[in-house]
């Protein structure tokens, strides 16, 4: 059990070293540059991080205002562009059987 307590004993002046230098160490950047060292990186990453809140605010109220639409009117811009997508594969592509098929199965003319 002593050589635990020895072991232990040990351990916590190690860490009481350590946090020490490192106390002289901030003491003495800050006594020479006014701060801390790790202070310009967090102030740094702490204007990102206002710049990235002020984006998603910003989406955020735009998508505010998309889910204003009517659900009818919602599924008129979905229907209205999977058809504009038909029509664009029709044009680029081969399969036109298909895609005429897909075209006549939709139950409203989208001013065609």
């Amino acid at each position: 059990m002593e050589a635990l307590a020895a072991v232990a004993l040990a351990g916590n002046v190690l860490q009481f070293v350590q946090f020490s230098g490192q106390l002289i160490t901030d003491l003495s950047s800050i006594r020479a540059t006014g701060h801390v060292k790790a202070l310009p990186p967090l102030k740094s990453l702490a204007e990102e991080l206002v710049k990235q809140a002020g984006v998603l605010q910003s989406r955020l109220e735009a998508n505010a205002a998309a889910q204003a639409l009517t659900q009818e009117d919602q599924v008129r811009g979905a229907v209205g562009l999977r058809y504009s997508m038909l029509i664009e594969i029709r044009a680029s592509s081969t399969f036109q059987k298909p895609v005429r098929k897909l075209e006549c199965s939709f139950p409203i003319s989208l001013g065609r």
